[in-house]
């Protein structure tokens, strides 16, 4: 089961994803990794500095394949939130063991426009973070880090050991990007080697559409004001204001420059019956904006606080609900940002 959760992240409300977390995930897991670190193809993982330094080698074994369990077990919760969104994602390779002592899980997700995925784990009740080791952030950098936590609940504090077969939910808080991750993120050793380091709540929302170095906020409900043309089925001014506040959210936190952060709501319609006169898989049917933000000084606006609303024909949503074409995005992009060609925004009467 999978639940789009709200948190708030710097003041700001944002979208997680909560996953249950089943005893097949666990068992799959946990036997991938007592494989890796059991074989003779055993990677040595980050340790704590009591245990790496201890003569106790079934301690050792115990810490590296909780780090791999708990890794493997966030990836396999990220594939079950993309696999409820419809994505037809490859996990070939996921499980496999490479020979050699440095490929033992080169395991990683991969967009449809070939960026690679990450997938961080947080564990204990003090991850709080998204942690990336400096080394493997320098030398096999991935263009997304995607923080996941497991609630699993301590047994040994002071060996890091934690309760592996009681992790029964898991919360995907976020990503952030190659580029931000190096110019915002801190460097730490929490004793298990640098890191660089952003808390979970500086990600951002998993909901976010890049598509081409350009962001796109999109909160796609079931308005039905596309089927029936009546203003009291359009988002009303509290939907409005939340995707006002995420768009000033990233600005703010990401740096993303105004030609480059969009905001729109999209819903669904029929194109061969409508009161629009579309025909066409996607449409801009006009725009919704705040009158707390208008400007007098500025009346064209920021593009993220013009909300441009988007119809999108039921039937081809049906049709392409696997998968995101690049056709599709580019379409969708470029009804965004009609936005640009849209003249001064009126004062609030």
């Amino acid at each position: 089961m999978v639940r789009r959760m709200i948190e708030n992240h710097s003041g700001y409300n944002v979208g997680v994803y909560e996953v249950d977390v089943d005893d097949n995930m666990r068992r799959v897991a946990l036997q991938f990794a007592k494989e890796i670190i059991l074989s003779d193809n055993q990677y040595s993982r980050l340790l704590p500095e009591n245990v790496r330094n201890s003569n106790d080698i079934s301690m050792q074994q115990k810490i590296e394949i909780q780090r791999t369990y708990m890794g493997k077990l966030g990836e396999i919760v990220f594939w079950k939130l993309l696999e409820s969104k419809g994505k037809n994602v490859d996990i070939q390779g996921m499980f496999e063991v490479y020979e050699g002592q440095e490929n033992v899980d080169s395991f990683d997700f991969e967009t449809i426009d070939g960026k690679s995925v990450d997938v961080k784990s947080g564990f204990r009740t003090i991850h709080t973070r998204l942690l990336v080791n400096v080394q493997q952030f320098d030398r096999i950098p991935k263009d997304y880090y995607v923080g996941v936590k497991l609630n699993a609940q301590d047994t040994n504090s002071g060996q890091k050991l934690v309760d592996w077969n009681n992790i029964t939910l898991a919360t995907v808080k976020g990503y952030a990007e190659y580029p931000y991750m190096q110019n915002h993120a801190e460097v730490r050793d929490f004793g298990e080697g640098p890191a660089r380091w952003l808390p979970y709540n500086k990600l951002m929302g998993i909901d976010i559409m890049i598509y081409k170095g350009k962001y796109y906020v999109l909160d796609a409900k079931c308005y039905r004001y596309g089927w029936t043309g009546n203003p009291d089925h359009l988002p009303n001014g509290t939907d409005i204001n939340k995707q006002i506040t995420y768009g000033e959210y990233i600005e703010r936190v990401k740096s993303v420059p105004n030609d480059s952060l969009f905001n729109c709501f999209i819903m669904p319609y029929n194109k061969d019956d409508n009161l629009f006169h579309l025909n066409r898989n996607v449409g801009n049917i006009g725009e919704a904006i705040g009158d707390w933000r208008y400007d007098a000084k500025n009346p064209k606006m920021k593009n993220f606080e013009r909300i441009q609303g988007i119809v999108m024909d039921t039937r081809y949503l049906m049709y392409n609900y696997i998968g995101t074409p690049e056709q599709q995005k580019k379409e969708l992009a470029e009804c965004i940002e009609k936005v640009l060609s849209r003249g001064l925004v009126s004062p609030p009467k």
